[in-house]
C-alpha cells in the first residue's frame, strides 16, 4: 500500500505516518471522536494531493481508491460502535426531529470527517456526476447504520413523514385561495378532491432538485386539508417538442440532471422517506407514532392519473397509490436497470397486486379507508420493514450513485453526453 500511495507521488514520509496510525476504538465516544476525526483530517489532507479526478493518471486514480476505501474502512468500524450514541446525541435522545438533510449536515459538524461538510459538497457540486469523488457515499453509510438501529431508524422515519415546516400556514391559504402554485407541482380544490399536478414541462414533468421540495408540500397540503375526502396525482402538460401540448405523468428521474451532476445523492433519501413514503402511508403527527401497531397518521386514498407515460421514478409514485386510472395508449416502466441506479422502494412494492384498494373507498365510504389503508399494509409494508428497506437502499444507492458504470449506461441508453440542461 505504501509503495502504491507513493508511485502516485505522495510524499512517502506522510503516507507511512498514515498507514502506521492504526485505527483502533477505545469505546469511549468522545475519546473515539477525537481520534478517528484526527485521522479522517491527515487522510483528507493526502487526498487533497492528488490531481482532480480527470486529471488522474492510473497510479493516482488507484492511490485515490484506495485513500477513500480505507478511511471508508474506518468510518464503519465507528458507526458499528457509536451511531446510536451519535444519532441520540443530534436529536436530543429522540426529542427532537431531523430530516435527512439537516442530519447529515449536523454530523459532519459533530463528527468532521464522518460524512463530506459543506465545503466539500459545494465543491463536488459543481461537477459533472463522472468527475466526483463520490464523497456522499459516506452519507450513506451514515444514513444506513441510523436506520438499521431499529430505534433511530424509526425516530427518522417518523421525521420524515412530519408535514414540511411551512405546511400548517400554507393549508390555510389553501382553504382560502382553493388553488396553489409550487416549484414543481400545483394544488387546487376540485369539489372534495385534492388535485396535485405534478410540473417540470421542459424535462417532460421529470423528477429533479428543482421539484422535490414544491412537490412534497403540495402531498403536505393535499393530505391534511380537512376540506377534501380524496387526493388525485397526475401530470402537467408540456413543452417538449416531441411531446408539445401533450400532458403526461412523468418521466421519472431526471437523467439529463442527473448526469451533468445536478441531483445529489441526498435526494435520493429525501424523495424515498419523504414524498414518497407520504403518498402510501400519510402524514405523521410530532407526537403520535407513525407505525400502524402503535399510532397512526393523517391520510386519505390517492387516485393516480396517468396520461403518455409513467416512466421510473413515475412508476414508482404509481405503486404507493390506492389506485390508477390510465389512458388507453398510456404505459409504464422501470428502467433503472439500464440507468444503473435502484429504483426506489419498487423493488420492496412492485410484486404486490393492489386491484384490491379500490374498494376500500368505494364500497365502504371515505370514513373507513385510512384504516383499511392500514390494515392493509400492516400485512404487506409495515413501517418496520420500510425501515430495514431503506438501511439497504441507502447504502446501496450511494455507491450507484457513483458507480462508472451509471455514466456509460446514461451515456448509452440516453444519450446524456449531447443533451443540453
Amino acid at each position: 500500500m505504501s509503495a502504491a500511495l507513493a508511485r502516485a507521488g505522495l510524499p512517502r514520509g506522510a503516507v507511512a505516518a498514515w498507514l502506521e496510525d492504526e485505527y483502533t476504538l477505545t469505546g469511549d465516544y468522545r475519546e473515539d471522536v477525537e481520534q478517528a476525526s484526527q485521522r479522517w483530517r491527515i487522510g483528507a489532507d493526502l487526498f487533497a494531493l492528488l490531481p482532480p479526478k480527470q486529471a488522474r493518471s492510473e497510479e493516482q486514480a488507484a492511490a485515490a481508491a484506495a485513500v477513500l476505501e480505507l478511511e471508508r474502512a474506518s468510518r464503519r468500524m465507528f458507526l458499528d460502535r457509536h451511531v446510536e450514541t451519535l444519532y441520540r446525541g443530534l436529536t436530543d435522545n429522540l426529542s427532537k426531529f431531523k430530516r435527512v438533510d439537516e442530519l447529515v449536515r449536523d454530523a459532519a459538524t459533530a463528527v468532521p470527517g464522518l460524512v463530506p461538510d459543506d465545503i466539500q459538497l459545494t465543491r463536488e457540486n459543481a461537477l459533472q456526476q463522472q468527475y466526483k469523488d463520490g464523497f456522499e457515499i459516506d452519507q450513506g453509510l451514515f444514513l444506513s447504520r441510523v436506520l438499521a438501529e431499529a430505534a433511530c431508524g424509526m425516530h427518522l422515519c417518523h421525521a420524515m413523514l412530519l408535514p414540511r415546516g411551512e405546511a400548517a400556514e400554507i393549508s390555510r391559504h389553501f382553504r382560502q385561495r382553493d388553488k396553489l402554485e409550487f416549484e414543481g407541482a400545483t394544488l387546487e380544490r376540485r369539489g372534495r378532491a385534492a388535485l396535485v399536478t405534478m410540473r417540470n414541462p421542459r424535462f417532460l414533468n421529470a423528477e429533479d432538485e428543482t421539484t422535490l421540495d414544491g412537490f412534497e408540500m403540495a402531498v403536505d397540503v393535499a393530505t391534511i386539508d380537512p376540506e377534501t375526502d380524496i387526493a388525485i396525482l397526475r401530470g402537467d402538460i408540456v413543452q417538449h417538442a416531441k411531446y408539445r401540448g401533450q400532458r403526461l405523468f412523468s418521466a421519472g428521474i431526471n437523467l439529463t440532471h442527473l448526469y451533468h451532476g445536478k441531483i445529489s445523492y441526498i435526494w435520493y433519501i429525501k424523495r424515498d422517506m419523504g414524498v414518497v413514503n407520504k403518498l402510501f402511508r400519510g402524514v405523521a403527527h410530532p407526537k403520535i407514532s407513525p407505525d400502524e401497531l402503535t399510532g397512526r397518521t393523517t391520510e386519505k386514498p390517492w387516485i393516480g392519473v396517468v396520461e403518455g407515460f409513467a416512466i421510473g421514478g413515475g412508476c414508482q409514485l404509481l405503486l404507493a397509490l390506492d389506485y390508477v386510472l390510465a389512458a388507453n395508449d398510456a404505459y409504464m416502466t422501470l428502467p433503472a436497470r439500464k440507468e444503473g441506479i435502484i429504483p426506489g422502494a419498487a423493488n420492496l412494492r412492485l410484486w404486490r397486486f393492489t386491484g384490491d384498494r379500490m374498494d376500500v373507498f368505494i364500497s365502504s365510504g371515505v370514513v373507513s379507508a385510512a384504516g383499511n389503508r392500514r390494515a392493509i399494509r400492516i400485512g404487506q409494508e409495515p413501517l418496520d420493514l420500510f425501515r430495514r428497506y431503506m438501511a439497504v437502499y441507502a447504502r446501496e444507492q450511494a455507491r450507484c450513485h457513483f458507480s462508472p458504470a451509471l455514466i456509460a449506461n446514461l451515456e448509452r441508453n440516453w444519450n446524456a453526453k449531447n443533451r443540453a440542461i
